[in-house]
């Protein structure tokens, strides 16, 4: 019975790094288009408000949806998940009508029954698990919306950034107002002195 219980205990394990980079592959292109958002946010911002300048901005988005990409594909590696949680996630998702995390349950002492009856529930979670194909049940692939949604604010941001934006003549007359007042005010220092 414990070395049923193990192997499962093993599925479960491979099975839960698999599920993580399928939930890598799902966020971090959701995250890449959120922070693709927030960049088109700050730039859409910027156009009425002398924020910063165009080249900054484009810095800014760039980073924020590289920023929105590692968060989101290394979140669900940062989760901890049971063995037991695994195995509810695995029981509903796989159709197993509850066999893995009753086999835990059995093997952890939690369920009392018979020893007859928990190696034989033991057995079957491990026999239909080891039936169940992951491969075709998670497979790894992008999603394809997330990929359309950071499409979008990627197309939005270059159209934004190729059209001229008015404020950044104000930044720049503020950028020659402040060099001019400095070398006043060096002029008159060495008056001074």
């Amino acid at each position: 019975m414990a070395g049923s219980a193990r192997a499962i205990l093993r599925l479960l394990y491979r099975w839960g790094l698999r599920l993580r980079m399928v939930e890598s592959l799902t966020w971090g292109p959701w995250g890449a288009a959120c922070g693709a958002a927030a960049g088109l946010l700050v730039a859409l911002v910027a156009r009425v408000w002398p924020l910063m300048l165009t080249h900054w901005l484009i810095a800014l988005s760039g980073t924020l949806a590289l920023a929105g990409f590692a968060i989101g594909a290394v979140t669900p590696w940062l989760r901890p998940r049971s063995p037991l949680r695994l195995a509810y996630i695995f029981d509903r998702r796989f159709g197993l009508a509850e066999r893995l995390t009753t086999a835990l349950e059995l093997s952890a002492g939690r369920i009392k029954t018979t020893r007859e009856m928990a190696h034989a529930q033991i057995s079957d979670a491990l026999q239909a698990a080891r039936s169940i194909d992951v491969q075709a049940l998670l497979p790894l692939r992008v999603s394809r919306r997330a990929l359309v949604a950071f499409g979008l604010m990627v197309f939005a941001l270059v159209l934004l950034f190729w059209l001229p934006n008015p404020q950044d003549r104000v930044l720049l007359q503020r950028a020659a107002l402040r060099k001019t007042i400095e070398a006043q005010r060096e002029r008159l220092e060495a008056i001074r002195q």
